[in-house]
């Protein structure tokens, strides 16, 4: 890089990389903020200039960007990358293989491309979606396709780096004027596959403890699913020791204080249980629910043929059975039954039904309901 490029860093958008990749901040030298990193060996040091209009600020700058590059063992150039990106989130998936250093086999660099293939499109899909599932749909939705065919993938011999970009704000008012925008879709998707991620390593690490996977199903309303687990157990079959996945934010959006892991790290003996997971997640999906309650608005109708009755949607809300919440029910209902129904539509009305609730691939269907 050359000075000029170092010159235009601005010290906040350094600091964004530096919180967001473990480093703490640790006390002020004059002109200078003093940042530490816990590694293997020592701890790592580095000094950013607080200033820009410092005289030497594009030198400084140098000095800390070789610095951090050999710390992460990554080339200089994609560390100064990732700091002036700033309308991108990036993640970074950190397996070392045998393969000589510098390299990676032609066999395990498709593997892991494809698992990240898999885990960015299975966060997305759920973000999508908007509601929690075991196991989701073989058709994803083209909302999640769209970001997955935007993002962009830098491979190398030992860091894959995952750029997901975020929509640009226009025609933003002052904050004064406004409540904060919701973040992007791009966001989103990284928020969810950070829960998600975090979520299936703790419940892996528990289930490896007590022999129970029921953190798994707990770990759904976090946004694990089946396709979640098996992509994570495919990042780890190539690598000799685990691997681990560090979750960059960009600094366009803020970032609430609760993501401040930056790094999980899926040692080798969680794979199995990740794999495990994946299959009992699957089960979990044709699981039934005998004698369930739904109570909540209809959402959707579609009548069967003419005075035969038809199928109603219910979104299920307080008063349902604890795994039904915030989840879509089909119900079908009689003639008499789905003329109640409508009606309770047409009022925006609560209804509840008793019932058998089965799972049909990724929808839930109630059988014999009656109607309270």
């Amino acid at each position: 890089m050359s000075l000029a490029e170092l010159s235009r860093l601005q010290p906040r958008d350094i600091a964004r990389y530096l919180r967001t990749s473990g480093w703490v901040e640790a006390g002020r030298v004059r002109y200078a903020m003093r940042w530490t990193l816990e590694t293997a060996d020592s701890p790592a040091r580095v000094l950013l200039p607080a200033l820009i209009t410092l005289t030497d600020y594009a030198t400084r700058v140098a000095d800390l960007l070789y610095a951090v590059a050999s710390v992460e063992n990554r080339p200089a150039r994609a560390v100064y990358t990732d700091m002036a990106l700033i309308d991108a989130d990036t993640q970074r998936v950190i397996v070392r293989t045998n393969a000589p250093p510098g390299t990676v086999a032609v066999a395990d660099g498709l593997t892991t491309t494809a698992g990240i293939n898999h885990l960015l499109l299975s966060a997305a899909t759920s973000e999508a979606l908007g509601e929690n599932r075991f196991v989701l749909p073989g058709k994803k939705p083209k909302r999640a396709r769209d970001l997955l065919a935007q993002a962009l993938l830098e491979p190398g011999s030992e860091v894959f780096t995952i750029r997901i970009p975020l929509s640009p704000i226009s025609g933003q008012l002052p904050l004064r004027h406004m409540s904060l925008p919701e973040p992007p879709f791009g966001r989103r998707v990284s928020q969810l596959l950070y829960r998600a991620a975090w979520a299936a390593h703790d419940a892996a690490a528990r289930s490896l403890a007590t022999q129970d996977l029921n953190g798994f199903a707990a770990g759904v309303n976090s946004g694990v699913t089946a396709d979640l687990c098996a992509a994570l157990a495919a990042l780890g079959s190539t690598a000799r020791d685990g691997f681990a996945v560090r979750f960059g934010w960009a600094s366009k959006w803020s970032i609430p204080q609760t993501y401040n892991r930056p790094t999980i790290t899926f040692g080798r003996a969680l794979l199995p249980v990740l794999i495990e997971a994946a299959d009992f997640l699957r089960m979990r999906n044709t699981a039934h629910h005998a004698h369930a309650t739904v109570t909540g608005l209809v959402v959707a109708l579609r009548q069967a043929t003419q005075n035969s009755g038809g199928t109603v949607t219910i979104l299920a809300g307080p008063g349902s059975s604890s795994d039904l919440l915030d989840r879509r029910v089909t119900v079908h209902l009689s003639e008499d039954r789905y003329r109640q129904a409508i009606r309770a539509h047409l009022l925006t009305e609560s209804v509840t039904f008793d019932g058998e609730v089965t799972r049909q691939g990724n929808a839930l269907v109630m059988s014999e309901p009656n109607l309270r």
